[in-house]
């Protein structure tokens, strides 16, 4: 097996993936401040939260399923269908 070197690295990772995951802390502190600063006010959704995403877009509400957990009051649910599911309303 070859040495790991920072030129094998680069052609391995052509985009960089590993800055990002190494970056990750810092990317949650940052979101965490985000949603702390935001300020929503309080919404009771009685049939749940739906996550609607393809791909990465879908990781925001994995994320926040695996955050909350048992904390979360209603249901979270990640759909990555390119369309959403019939039972799917506003409220």
């Amino acid at each position: 097996m070859s040495d790991l070197t920072s030129e094998s690295l680069a052609a391995a990772d052509p985009s960089a993936m590993l800055a990002d995951v190494l970056d990750q802390p810092a990317q949650l502190e940052d979101a965490l401040w985000r949603a702390e600063s935001a300020r929503l006010p309080e919404v009771d959704a009685p049939g749940g939260l739906v996550v609607c995403g393809m791909g990465g877009s879908a990781i925001g509400g994995d994320l926040a399923r695996a955050c909350l957990g048992d904390r979360a009051r209603r249901a979270i649910r990640v759909t990555r269908e390119f369309r959403p599911d019939p039972w799917i309303g506003p409220d």
